[in-house]
């Protein structure tokens, strides 16, 4: 057992070492990512022109109900730009995400195995009998993440924010941003490793939705640091569109507002093609390395 459990450690440097060179053998990869962002950029623009006619006919009433007619006009519209990007990536995330996450899974054990895609209709059949699956996860990590984001509005506000804030006379606003990024992130981060590996064991495996989940959760905390890492290190590179996107206010202030839609940009290209594609990729491999003997 202790050779066998030594044989299976992997390095990060032997990581990312196969990483890219599955990426540079199998550029199939990327394409799945690639077309992620190209779909997250069109209604990226769509939500830009929803103050333009014809769109604020169908798109205008929505926005009046739920945030204000304010938010309709010139520059206040680039204050939610942020949010309605955030909701319209959670919504693809959702219906577009098991496919595009499938399809990168398969080829990515292609990849790595040193085969090559044969047919492209193939490996999306065998994506679209397991859509479902991989629909539960993406919502399950997501209603998740959006109950404890309220967890973390409360506990900020009212433990964080009354006591902390009045006792030491701190800028409340900023404790109050860094309090609910930090939160935030962690939770993400932890989400992400809890969740990380179901989509391979449903793939690959093809088990059933909440054994895949089990089973995933408990590859993540068998293998705690290097899961914690591979989806920490992608990761940073989010960190500061998250910031600048918590400071929208600042940016149209002090730069111009079209400025919050070329970070919403840069955040869309970074998301799909740095962060999604290296942990998918990555949570692939190390699947395959800590299940071949199994």
């Amino acid at each position: 057992m202790i050779r066998e459990e030594k044989k299976n450690n992997v390095s990060l440097i032997e990581l990312y070492h196969e990483l890219f060179q599955a990426l540079i053998s199998q550029k199939k990869v990327i394409f799945p990512f690639l077309f992620f962002a190209l779909v997250e950029l069109v209604f990226l623009v769509l939500i830009y022109l929803i103050p333009r006619q014809p769109f604020i006919k169908f798109l205008g009433p929505p926005i009046r109900v739920f945030w204000g007619e304010v938010y309709l006009h010139y520059p206040s519209n680039f204050l939610l730009l942020p949010k309605l990007a955030s909701l319209s990536r959670n919504f693809l995330s959702l219906f577009i995400g098991p496919l595009t996450t499938g399809l990168a899974v398969r080829f990515a054990v292609l990849a790595f195995s040193k085969k090559t895609v044969l047919k492209w209709s193939n490996e999306l059949i065998l994506v679209l009998k397991k859509y479902w699956s991989l629909f539960f996860v993406i919502l399950t990590v997501i209603i998740i993440f959006n109950i404890f984001l309220k967890i973390n509005l409360h506990i900020v506000k009212s433990i964080i924010f009354s006591n902390i804030m009045s006792f030491l006379k701190l800028n409340s606003q900023i404790i109050y941003s860094v309090s609910m990024l930090t939160l935030n992130f962690l939770i993400a981060i932890f989400l992400q490793c809890l969740f990380i590996y179901s989509v391979p064991f449903i793939i690959v495996a093809q088990n059933g939705v909440f054994k895949a989940i089990g089973k995933g959760i408990l590859l993540f905390f068998k293998n705690f640091w290097i899961t914690f890492i591979i989806v920490v290190l992608p990761f940073l590179f989010y960190i500061p569109i998250i910031i600048l996107q918590d400071n929208t206010t600042k940016i149209i202030e002090k730069m111009f507002p079209e400025f919050v839609l070329y970070i919403c940009i840069i955040g869309t290209l970074v998301n799909a093609l740095i962060v999604d594609l290296f942990m998918t990729v990555a949570s692939t491999y190390l699947y395959l390395k800590y299940t071949k003997n199994q």
